[in-house]
Formats: C-alpha cells, sequence, structure tokens
C-alpha cells in the first residue's frame, strides 16, 4: 500500500452494522442459531452498543429457554430498562425483518467476528506505537515481553474447540448395563453408592452442585465419575476450565491405574510403571469423553459446545469444573454474573434432559469455626446455586482431634427429591480417588 493510501484510510474503527443487525434478525427467526453463533461472537463483539444490550438480551433469554421473539424480547428489554437505549419497539421491530432466513446467520457472524479483530488489531496497534515514543521505556526486553503479552489474545482470537476422543458406545448397551449394576437407580452412577441412594444417581434434567474447600477434591471426584460414567458406556462431555485435558487425562489414568500422579510428572517411576501408565492413557482414550479444553470459558460457550456435544454425539452427561473460574459478564456483580450462569445451566438440564454436575467453592475455612461442618450458606459468591440446584452436596475433610487422622466425608445438605444425609469415606491423594467404606455401602 502507497504511503497515499495509507494516509487517506478511514479511522472510523471497522464495523459491519448491517451483519450485526442481520445476525440479530437471524436469532429472532430460529434462536437455535444461538448453538452456532456463540462460539463466534459475543456481546462485546458488537460496535453498534444498542446492538450489544440487544444480543446480551437474546444470550440470556436462550440460556433461560425463554422465547426468543418480538414479544419476549421487548418485555426483557423493558425489565432490564434498555427498551428505549436501543431503539424501542421500532428498532425491534427493523430488525426483526432485517433478513428473511436465517440461513446466513453463521456468515453474519463470521463478518462481526473479522471486524471485531480488526478493531482489536487497531487498538493493539496504538497502544504499541505509544512505547516508541515514551522515553520512560528504556529496557528493550521489558518493551519486546510487554508486547508478546499484548499481541498474545489476537493469535488466541479464534474460538476454543473441543477435543473429542472418539469411540462412542453404544446407546442401548449403556442403559442395559447400568440398569444390571443398579436396578433401582433413575440416574447415572456416581462411585459412591451411598451417594447414588441418596441422589438415585445423577438424574436427567437435574442441576447437581459438588462443592467444597480449595484442594480438598472437587475436581478428583468429578473426575472420578467421569471416568465412572464412560466406563459403563455413556458419552460424557467435562468442561475443563481450571486444568488442561493432559492434566486430566494424567490425573485420570493414576486414579485408574494406581500410581502416584506427582511420582509420574517429575518422571519417578519405573519403566514397567510407565508403560502401565501410557497404556491405561490409550484405553481411556477410546473412551466416550469429550473433553472440552477452554479457557476464559463464559456460560455461554459451555452451553453452546454441551449443546453441540449433545446433539453430535450423544453425551448423557455434562460436567462443569469449576464454577467460580467462570468468565462472567463484566456488567454484572459477581453473586448476579454466577446466578446467571446456574440459571443457564438448569436450562441445559432441563432443555436436553441430562444430569449437570457442577463442581462450586467454598469459603475457605475460618479458624475460629475450623470443628463444623459446610452448611448451604458457605457456597461462595453463592448468587441463585442453591437455589436453581436440585442437589447440593459437599466434600468435607478435617482432622480427627483424638487420633490425628484425616477425616473425608460426603454431606447432602439439599435434596428437593429425596433425603439428606452424610457418610464418610476413604481418600487416596497420590491417586486422586475416593473410596467407599465397607459398612457403608
Amino acid at each position: 500500500m502507497s504511503s497515499s493510501k495509507r494516509d487517506t484510510v478511514s479511522m472510523t474503527p471497522p464495523h459491519d452494522t448491517d451483519a450485526e443487525r442481520a445476525l440479530l434478525g437471524s436469532i429472532m427467526l430460529d434462536p437455535k442459531v444461538m448453538d452456532t453463533v456463540a462460539d463466534l461472537v459475543h456481546a462485546d463483539s458488537f460496535y453498534r452498543k444498542s446492538h450489544s444490550t440487544i444480543y446480551l438480551s437474546m444470550a440470556l433469554m436462550y440460556a433461560k429457554s425463554i422465547p426468543i421473539d418480538l414479544v419476549s424480547l421487548k418485555d426483557h428489554l423493558t425489565t432490564t430498562g434498555d427498551l428505549d437505549a436501543v431503539g424501542g419497539t421500532a428498532y425491534l421491530l427493523e430488525i426483526a425483518s432485517a433478513v428473511p432466513t436465517s440461513h446466513n446467520a453463521k456468515r453474519y457472524a463470521e463478518i462481526i467476528t473479522r471486524a471485531t479483530l480488526l478493531r482489536q488489531v487497531a487498538k493493539t496497534g496504538s497502544e504499541i506505537a505509544r512505547y516508541g515514543y515514551d522515553p520512560a521505556h528504556t529496557e528493550v526486553d521489558a518493551i519486546l515481553s510487554d508486547i508478546e503479552s499484548m499481541l498474545t489474545p489476537l493469535h488466541s482470537h479464534s474460538p476454543d474447540t473441543i477435543a473429542t476422543l472418539p469411540e462412542e458406545a453404544d446407546k442401548l448397551y449403556a442403559t442395559l448395563y447400568r440398569q444390571h449394576e443398579n436396578p433401582s437407580l433413575l440416574g447415572l452412577p456416581t462411585t459412591l453408592t451411598p451417594l447414588n441412594n441418596m441422589l438415585d444417581g445423577l438424574v436427567p434434567g437435574r442441576l447437581i452442585i459438588c462443592a467444597a474447600r480449595p484442594s480438598v477434591g472437587k475436581s478428583a471426584f468429578l473426575e472420578n465419575v467421569t471416568l465412572h460414567v464412560a466406563e459403563t458406556g455413556t458419552p460424557v462431555y467435562l468442561a475443563c476450565i481450571e486444568q488442561t485435558v493432559q492434566d486430566v487425562l494424567l490425573r485420570m489414568a493414576c486414579s485408574k491405574a494406581l500410581y502416584d500422579s506427582h511420582k509420574a510428572k517429575q518422571g519417578l517411576l519405573l519403566p514397567h510403571e510407565l508403560t502401565e501408565l501410557m497404556d491405561t492413557i490409550y484405553d481411556i482414550t477410546k473412551l466416550p469423553i469429550i473433553f472440552d479444553d477452554l479457557y476464559n470459558a463464559t456460560p455461554d460457550r459451555i452451553m453452546s459446545h454441551a449443546s453441540r456435544a449433545i446433539r453430535r454425539d450423544n453425551v448423557g452427561l455434562v460436567l462443569i469444573d469449576h464454577l467460580h473460574i467462570l468468565t462472567l459478564d463484566a456488567r454484572l456483580n459477581r453473586n448476579d454474573g454466577l446466578g446467571e450462569a446456574t440459571k443457564a445451566f438448569k436450562g441445559l438440564a432441563k432443555q436436553h434432559d441430562v444430569p449437570v454436575l457442577a463442581a462450586s467453592q467454598l469459603r475457605r475455612a475460618d479458624p475460629k469455626a475450623s470443628s463444623r461442618e459446610p452448611d448451604l450458606q458457605d457456597l461462595r459468591d453463592s448468587g441463585n446455586i442453591e437455589q436453581d440446584a436440585d442437589q447440593v452436596f459437599f466434600i468435607d475433610r478435617r482432622t480427627d482431634p483424638e487420633t490425628g487422622r484425616i477425616i473425608h466425608k460426603f454431606i447432602c445438605a439439599k435434596n428437593r427429591h429425596g433425603p439428606i444425609g452424610e457418610f464418610p469415606v476413604d481418600y487416596s491423594g497420590p491417586h486422586t480417588r475416593f473410596y467407599q467404606i465397607a459398612q457403608y455401602t
């Protein structure tokens, strides 16, 4: 490009309001378009503020299974106090008639995504240019490090993808096997019989919360359940927000083969142990587990990925690890943001008739109340977690003051469909594995 052409380039940020309007119109024609475009765009992708507000309302409505039509959208925007700001009913009517079909929705989303990326490029370029004119920045290595950090989000602009480990099991066999192993169970079995008896298993349509304080075993239990259910033949979707897929695979393999995961990472296994561990990892890759390796995961993105996996791979269980690492809408406070997330996941469970098991953080232990078992009020940034969940159970760990022995206990604190109660378990930290105690089976 010549110097004269560069000088005449418009300084208006890249955008395409026609594409934005067309995408919103497509969603009003067919709300299921949200499953397709949620990976590509989010509220901040829209250049026009009114379009961003409308899309956010649509996303929240879709997550709650509220119809996205003119009347419902108008009502939602009225409730949030945004109707006049977006242009009123007249502009909603204009959007509704923007396109005759939703067939090209993905293309509109791609146009918006490209414009968003170009705006980010322009913004990042301006920020980088300041380094060249600021005499305070004299350390070249520090400047290059800062620039690399600024460019990283641009390189990772493409949406996260699902890493699917093939070998989908036969649905009928899974049902027969599950019924044979647990004749009275309504839902999918966990690894713990007492918990199965309290919850009726992981029942389709329910949102189940597994809560614990940090480093007590939330992720370990979700991994135990993932492996156990997948081994019955039921496809499982696991949203890996806290750990990488490689970390989860190693922990699962060590749990199954009974090797110390820390020693494995340090290279301290014997040659035959390493061989057995690798064989176990290979066996796990044959199971119907869909690992979603997510970074900066939003509730909308998990909803989209999980919905697609349910339709495409016949997923029968959704697990989310965990709620408190989700990237929430910056316009909402923490409690309200988590509330919107749990409403969305409850809607996912009901809409697709699958159980959703999500890990949640408890507040860190109060030294003055170290003898107290956790209860529902200890749910961190609780929002609507307790309200939306059908069942809530805690994993508790404490030291027996008399024997010094570490005691692990599962506590079912809320159960809309059955009893509450508690029972002790054994836990192997090196193997990240929970075991039930014989007299409680």
